[in-house]
Formats: structure tokens, C-alpha cells, sequence
């Protein structure tokens, strides 16, 4: 045993007696954007970022990770890098590590990851404690992953190869610990603590035993995952996920600048890039973000919105690293415009590094045609033919500049209008300290002339001629994403039996009415405001925002929604409150003092439904649960009633997990709950009370109560 391994022991003991005062963590929401396995989730890197130095946390509780000593831009052998499933993260074996705040597991837990080790030091933590003496390690001269606990080794049974992709999973339940390689159980070990997780790729402060090699996908849970859990992590991690995210990968030679505009690219302020450049950009005035072709878009307004970087911050040797120079060069992006221009003079600018003096190249619209621009010694712009763009829909463009040739189009992967010779500026250096500019030209004001209206998405820069295949290629990636569509029907699943109410928001069903896709017609009424500007992003697809005044979803009075007392029911939705201001009605069939029922949102963030024969009478029966929910943020709620007219009839799920219940309340006057009054979303059924500040998404209603592994999969819907 080394040295580091003996100073573990001498601190042994204060640790195995820290192990005691750690609470148990409980299962709360778990929002993450990618398959299998969201139960008990606590933490999860994907590692798909591709830049800056911030690790996402996807599993919905913020606990950001930072990236602490490795190069940017990245090494061969240092930051970001290719991935199992899209990007991860390079460890030198040098102090390389990704840093955050204490994840607290008790004897119950789980730690999944994929790993490519490479040779390095003995000890090679994977993840560990703030002490270094607790955590999993992989071990250089045998192989073994190592779960080292109590000051000792407790191993598996087979070897890890180096620079072979391994996914290793390690359970913990209630001490007995299992390891898993690749899927397959692979040996066990006994009377394992709980311990809390801070790095990932160091074991500091205890030196030399940092990771050597390179690690993605990595989980951590508050339960002990079963070897179908397992099973299924393995297995989406053998698969390419055909998301935001791993669209790197779709042509990536030649990649200077990527920007996907996704969630976990952006902050209020910044847009950060997925290539190997690192170019940050700035954005200002409130850019606004919304539904994009893949993920997440930008919808830029034509007035004073500016996404860019300056000369100096765009990286580069010589001069700025978007200075064509005398390069070769591709550019592309979706865009979905509301105005198209009247000719490529008069154009919105989708992309380019061109001011005033029109030194420098562009990509944009005009007269709704693909318009490009190069000018050094020579000024060329394209001819004003082709296919014309579509206003208010998705299409894609591109322009190639090919030095020695030709200035190609294209529209939606396939070549549009002439092409215009630019040989004359072959060997002609286009550099200029212009802003580089998404939705504009450089100007005096900065990016402020000739704008863009509209929204633009997947923004790429090659510096090189890419062929009509490669655009291709890159255009039916993005039409082969489907990131914003709802799933309101799952095949062989049993989600439609019962269902008497599906309300999902996505785009076709959120009109002139608010669209039930259930089959049995009850399509409603936004009232308080405009259907187009309730649209928001939505946890599938589109959601409804409501602004806690006067907004509702109203749907006419139907038997099918109504409910006696004696009847079950299940209701089911996504919500995102943004107000703890006053209690909230997300679900209502009933006014104040009337017979009926509803779910309602607590100020507390504790979620209670009640069912009663007259309301004025405190003649109801009613339950709430003990956990609360977080504002701004998703959770899939479940109500379950069983039509027993008790209290002890009614639970509650919050992503897939039932909750504990409190405040029971049994005092039914022997009616009926039923009434005619309309069915209500967002607000109680005047319209007047209990409504909502924040977003819905794919509500429904059935006639019966859902099982638990039904709840699990609904939630599995929006995950």
C-alpha cells in the first residue's frame, strides 16, 4: 500500500464517525433532457457543452460544475474533447478536475460514469470526497475500479482496459455495494458508508492521484439503481442521441465556431461555442430566447438586440478568428424570419464580420432570397435569384466561399441561384477589426445596422469549402431532430386507456382554441389574453404561460370531467410556477363556495387536491403533500384519486415519486361533488382567483387511477 493510502488511515476514523451526521437526502424533481433513468437523480454532467468552464448540471437542481485547471481551448490531453455520447472532458493527470458542491449520499446511492482511462498515476480518482479518502479510483497497474472506503480497497472482478470507452457503474444499497462494468455485475463488496462527493478527477488535497484519461456522462442518485436501471444507462450510452448537443459531431472538421443557442449554452448575457474556439458572445438588450429548430433559439427583434464579439475577444493569432483572410469559407445557420427585406442592399444580416467601409463577408436574407457578400480587393455580392425563403418557418442557408471559384448558396441543403465568381479576391486578405456579428452589421453602435428579424439557431463557421454533401449532411441532421414536438401517444403503452383530456400546447394546438388531443373534444378558450403570446418554450414541445392577472384555459362543462365523489381520477401536467405570492389553481372544476374539486399550489410550494359537496360548508375531503416545489423550475405533478370519499384516497407524484401526505382533512356532507360549471387551467373557474404566474405543459385527465410504472412513464415523456 503507497503512502497516500496510509495517511487515508490516520484520518480514518474521523471520517467513518463524519459519515454519521450526514441526512439522507430525499427524492425531489429530477428535470434532465436526456434518456433513462431520472428517478432519485441528484446530479448529472453530460460533459456535451464543448466550452467555457462550466460543467451543467442537468438533473435540475443547478449544482454547476467547475472546470479547475484544464486548457482552454482545449488539448489533446486537456478540456474539452469527443465523448461517448457527444463531448467530455480530457483529464491530464495533473490537477485536471471539475469541482462542485457537496453532493451528501447516505448508504443508499449510486455512481454512474463512462470512463477512457489512460496511463497515469496508480490511484486515479474518479470521483471523491473534499478529504480525497473516499470514492471510486481507477487503479493503473491492475486495472480494478477501486470503491475505497474505511481505509481500505474493496474492488471489482475485471479488468478496465485503457483507452477503451468502459461505462462503470457503482451501487451502494444500504451498504452492500455492487460493481458494474458494461452492463454486467461484476463483483461485490459490504458495510459501505455513505460518503459526499465534491471533485471529479482529483482526489485533493491528497496529491498525485488525479485521472488520467477522459470521462462523460456522469450520474449520481440517492437510490440504489437495479440491474435494469443499470441495463438501460449501458445501453443510451451506446447510442448517438440525436439532440442539440451532439450535432457537433456532424461534420466537425474544419469547425471554428459553433454557437447552438441551446439551454446549456447560454446564460441572460452570453452565448458560448461549441466548436474548439471558445468564442463567447455577448448579447444584449434582452435577446430573447425561444423554440429553435433544434433545442433553443434566439429571436431577435430588428430594433436593439445584439449578439456579438469584438476583435479582441474572438481569439485567433492573427488578427480576429473570424477574419476570412485568405482563407477558404463556409457559413450556415437555421433561421425562421418575420421580415425578409427588399433586396441584398436592404438585408438583414444573419451572420457576418463586415462594417461600415463593407471590408469583410456576411450571410443573411433579402427579398426573402439567400444573400452573401466578400469584399477585399474586389466588392461581390451575390445575385438576387434562387429560392426564396419562407417567412415565419425554419429553413436552412448557407453560402460557401470558394477563393479560386465560385460563391455558392444553398437553401434548405440543396444549391439555390447563381453562382457567382469571387476569384478576383483570391489571395486577398478579408480582415478588418470589425465586431463579429449574429442578427447584424458592424456600425458605429456597434452590431446595429442592417438587422435581422426573426430567430436564428445553429449558427456554424468552417474555414474551409465544405461540399454540397457535407451541407446536406448538416441540414438533415437538423431535420431529423425533433426536440419540440409532443409525445401525446406512446406505442403499446396502456397511456391512452382512460384518457378523456389531453391539452399538450404545442403548436397546431394552440391556436384560435387550445386544441384537446385526447379525441373526446374538449377544446377550450384562452382567456385574459392572446394564444400567440401565451406561447412559450415547454418542458415537451410548446407550453402556455400564464401571467397570474387574469389569465385561464376555460373548457365548457362535460360529464366526462365531472366527478361525483365516488368516481377516480388522475391528473397529470407539467408546471414551472414563478410566483410564491399567493396560492395558485392549476386544475378547477368548481367556485369558491360550490361542490366540485381541484389541485391547487400552495404558497409554500406544497401541491393539495380536494374534492367536496359543498365548499362553503367545509364539506370536502382533501390532502397535501409534505414536500414542496421549487419556484422557476419544471416538475411533473400527478393527482390520484380513487373515489373511496376519503382523504387517504388521494396521492401525489412529483416526477415519478410518490410523495408523503399531511394535513388530511375527512369531512364529506353525504352529496355529490358534481356540478355544470366549466372546467378550468390556470385559475379557479371565474377566472378571478387562484391564478397562476408561470407555465403548463401537456395536461391530462382519465377516469382512473394510473399505476406507480404508468406515473414513471409519463414523467419519462418530458424528461
Amino acid at each position: 500500500m503507497e503512502a497516500t493510502r496510509i495517511k487515508k488511515i490516520i484520518f480514518s476514523l474521523v471520517v467513518f464517525l463524519g459519515f454519521f451526521t450526514y441526512a439522507l437526502p430525499t427524492v425531489e424533481s429530477a428535470t434532465i433532457r436526456r434518456p433513462a433513468n431520472n428517478l432519485g437523480l441528484l446530479l448529472y454532467y453530460s460533459f456535451d457543452e464543448g466550452t467555457s468552464t462550466i460543467a451543467t448540471d442537468f438533473s435540475g437542481r443547478g449544482n454547476r460544475g467547475t472546470l479547475q485547471n484544464m486548457s482552454h481551448p482545449a488539448t489533446a490531453s486537456s478540456g474539452w474533447g469527443v465523448g461517448k455520447s457527444g463531448s467530455a472532458l480530457n483529464f491530464d493527470g495533473s490537477n485536471d478536475n471539475v469541482s462542485f458542491s457537496g453532493v451528501v449520499l447516505g448508504t443508499t446511492q449510486t455512481v454512474s460514469m463512462w470512463i477512457k482511462p489512460q496511463t497515469g498515476a496508480d490511484y486515479q480518482s474518479m470521483i471523491s470526497d473534499s478529504s480525497g479518502f473516499n470514492g471510486l479510483f481507477y487503479r493503473n497497474t491492475s486495472g480494478l475500479i477501486d470503491f475505497f472506503y474505511s481505509s481500505a480497497d474493496h474492488h471489482n472482478n475485471t479488468v478496465v482496459q485503457k483507452g477503451v470507452w468502459t461505462h462503470v457503474v457503482v451501487v451502494n444499497n444500504a451498504g452492500s455495494v455492487t460493481f458494474y462494468i458494461n452492463g454486467v455485475s461484476d463483483g461485490t463488496s459490504s458495510a459501505a458508508p455513505g460518503y459526499t462527493p465534491v471533485n471529479i478527477g482529483t482526489a485533493e488535497p491528497t496529491t498525485n492521484e488525479d485521472f488520467t484519461g477522459t470521462i462523460d456522462e456522469v450520474r449520481i442518485y440517492n437510490r440504489a439503481l437495479s440491474q435494469a436501471d443499470v441495463t438501460a444507462l449501458y445501453s443510451t450510452g451506446l447510442i448517438k442521441i440525436n439532440s442539440a448537443s451532439s450535432q457537433i459531431n456532424v461534420v466537425p472538421s474544419g469547425l471554428i465556431g459553433y454557437w447552438t443557442m441551446d439551454g446549456g449554452k447560454m446564460t441572460s448575457t452570453l452565448a458560448y461555442d461549441s466548436s474548439t474556439s471558445g468564442n463567447t458572445l455577448s448579447l444584449l438588450n434582452g435577446t430573447a430566447k425561444t423554440m429553435g429548430k433544434v433545442g433553443q433559439s434566439l429571436n431577435l427583434d430588428a430594433s436593439d438586440d445584439e449578439l456579438f464579439c469584438s476583435e479582441a475577444n474572438c481569439g485567433g493569432t492573427t488578427g480576429g478568428k473570424y477574419d476570412m483572410g485568405t482563407r477558404d469559407w463556409t457559413v450556415m445557420a437555421w433561421i425562421k424570419p418575420e421580415a425578409g427585406g427588399t433586396n441584398c442592399n436592404i438585408r438583414g444580416t444573419v451572420v457576418g464580420k463586415i462594417g461600415d467601409d463593407e471590408i469583410g463577408w456576411y450571410l443573411g436574407i433579402g427579398g426573402q432570397y439567400v444573400c452573401a457578400e466578400i469584399r477585399g480587393a474586389s466588392n461581390i455580392s451575390s445575385t438576387l435569384d434562387g429560392s426564396q425563403v419562407s417567412l415565419n418557418q425554419w429553413s436552412h442557408i448557407a453560402v460557401v466561399f470558394d477563393r479560386d471559384g465560385n460563391m455558392t448558396r444553398y437553401l434548405n441543403g440543396v444549391q439555390t441561384g447563381t453562382q457567382d465568381n469571387i476569384s478576383a479576391n483570391n489571395g486577398s486578405s478579408v480582415d478588418h477589426p470589425h465586431n463579429f456579428c449574429i442578427g447584424a452589421r458592424d456600425g458605429a453602435g456597434g452590431c446595429a445596422e442592417r438587422r435581422y428579424d426573426g430567430s436564428v439557431d445553429e449558427v456554424r463557421i468552417y474555414e474551409r469549402v465544405l461540399t454540397a454533401g457535407e451541407i446536406k449532411q448538416v441540414y438533415n441532421a437538423g431535420v431529423g431532430t425533433k426536440m419540440n414536438t409532443g409525445q401525446n401517444v406512446i406505442s403499446g403503452s396502456t397511456l391512452q386507456d382512460g384518457l378523456v383530456g389531453l391539452w399538450s400546447f404545442n403548436g397546431l394546438d394552440l391556436t384560435d382554441k387550445v386544441y384537446d388531443r385526447s379525441g373526446n373534444g374538449h377544446d377550450g378558450y384562452f382567456i385574459g389574453g392572446a394564444t400567440s403570446t401565451a406561447k412559450t418554450t415547454g418542458k415537451v414541445g410548446q407550453a402556455i404561460n400564464f401571467d397570474g392577472v387574469n389569465d385561464s384555459v376555460l373548457i365548457a362543462h362535460s360529464s366526462l370531467l365531472d366527478l361525483d365523489g365516488s368516481e377516480p381520477a388522475t391528473f397529470s401536467f407539467w408546471i414551472n410556477k414563478e410566483s410564491a405570492a399567493a396560492t395558485a389553481g392549476p386544475i378547477y372544476k368548481r367556485t369558491s363556495g360550490s361542490a366540485g374539486y381541484n389541485v391547487d399550489i400552495l404558497t409554500t410550494g406544497a401541491v393539495s387536491f380536494a374534492i367536496g359537496d359543498l365548499f362553503s360548508n367545509n364539506n370536502r375531503v382533501s390532502r397535501e403533500t409534505s414536500s414542496t416545489m421549487n419556484l422557476n423550475q419544471w416538475y411533473h405533478v400527478v393527482v390520484t384519486y380513487d373515489g373511496s370519499i376519503t382523504s387517504g384516497g388521494i396521492n401525489i407524484y412529483f416526477d415519478g415519486v410518490l410523495q408523503s401526505m399531511t394535513n388530511a382533512f375527512d369531512n364529506w356532507g353525504g352529496g355529490s361533488s358534481s356540478n355544470g360549471l366549466d372546467f378550468s387551467l390556470g385559475a379557479r373557474e371565474s377566472g378571478t382567483s387562484r391564478q397562476l404566474d408561470g407555465k403548463m405543459d401537456e395536461v391530462r385527465v382519465y377516469n382512473r387511477v394510473l399505476s406507480a410504472s404508468e406515473i414513471k412513464q409519463l414523467y419519462q415523456i418530458g424528461r
